[in-house]
């Protein structure tokens, strides 16, 4: 016991838990590439705040749909998401080749990415933003009591049933201990 044949079952999980998470996270950039190609086709010039804005509102829209989907048909579970976000990569990648062997994107001369100062100004924002909202949810627990009694109960049904179904036993508190 202790010896190193102990340890390749929890490495696996590792590797297993972020490649899963890396397929959730890459699973719409093949459709988002494909909305930018034909976006920047359709404009001309490039602008970095708005294809930033379009990037981010684009794959949050889609793996809201993902989730949205699956916990309709009940089968909100990681085997589900993982099989789904698989035929959206695998999609996405065919869609942007057709896109881009039909009507390739002319490069420019200069960078394809304005740099004046609001675009910087907006990709400081957006990484300032970033990181304070990780070091945020990395570091601070839950401890709220409307998180705890209301929300998170909810949540963790969704989580163990797998669907948006709602829970069989809803207790209410005699009193909400806030004066408002």
């Amino acid at each position: 016991s202790g010896g190193p044949c102990d340890r390749p079952a929890p490495m696996m999980d590792y590797f297993w838990q972020c490649g899963s998470l890396l397929l959730i996270v890459l699973g719409p950039i093949p459709f988002v590439a494909s909305v930018m190609h034909l976006q920047r086709r359709a404009v001309g010039t490039p602008c970095f705040a708005r294809e930033c804005l379009m990037v981010l509102t684009a794959w949050c829209g889609i793996e809201v749909l993902v989730g949205m989907c699956l916990g309709s048909i009940q089968s909100l579970r990681l085997h589900s998401v993982l099989i789904s976000e698989s035929a959206l990569l695998l999609t996405g990648i065919a869609i942007l080749s057709l896109l881009r062997r039909r009507s390739p994107l002319v490069r420019q001369s200069h960078a394809p990415l304005s740099e004046s100062e609001s675009s910087l100004f907006f990709l400081g924002t957006l990484i300032l933003i970033g990181i304070a909202l990780l070091w945020t949810v990395g570091v601070t627990p839950v401890t709220d009591f409307d998180s705890l009694w209301y929300h998170l109960p909810t949540m963790v049904h969704w989580y163990q049933s797998g669907t948006f179904a709602t829970p069989d036993k809803v207790t209410v508190p005699a009193y909400y201990p806030f004066s408002w």
